[in-house]
């Protein structure tokens, strides 16, 4: 009687998948340790000008906002509201040539008082992240 006659004709299917699982499991392992890479990163707000929480005496004609990557300006929104609950932002955000993490919008004048900027973004590997932050104009 043969030895190799009892066998499975698919037996040579269990060797193969050995080396195959293991390198599925460190790919998996790999993806659950790193979040799944930088695929999933979000806009954030790095730096604005006038800052977060800080006073201006008169306010600047322009709000500037810089995000740690690319953004769609076309896609994007800013709106700023003066202390009297009225918008006090133009309603164009426009990204500065060549500057392609800052986002620009032309301001009017206000009274003296609290602004609120509210932010909503589009990145360039089609994210979105949004964010409010306030100012405050002083005499």
């Amino acid at each position: 009687m043969n030895p190799h006659a009892t066998q499975p004709a698919h037996s040579w299917r269990g060797r193969a998948i050995g080396p195959i699982r293991v390198a599925f499991t460190f790919v998996l392992a790999t993806f659950l340790v790193t979040g799944g890479g930088p695929a999933h990163a979000h806009a954030r707000l790095v730096g604005s000008q006038p800052a977060a929480d800080s006073s201006v005496t008169a306010v600047p004609e322009v709000l500037v906002l810089e995000f740690s990557e690319a953004i769609e300006p076309d896609f994007s929104r800013i709106e700023v509201v003066g202390p009297d609950g009225h918008r006090i932002d133009d309603g164009i955000p426009q990204g500065p040539s060549g500057q392609r993490t800052k986002l620009v919008v032309r301001l009017n004048k206000a009274a003296p008082g609290t602004c609120t900027v509210k932010w909503n973004v589009l990145s360039v590997d089609a994210h979105k992240s949004s964010g409010t932050f306030r100012f405050r104009i002083v005499p």
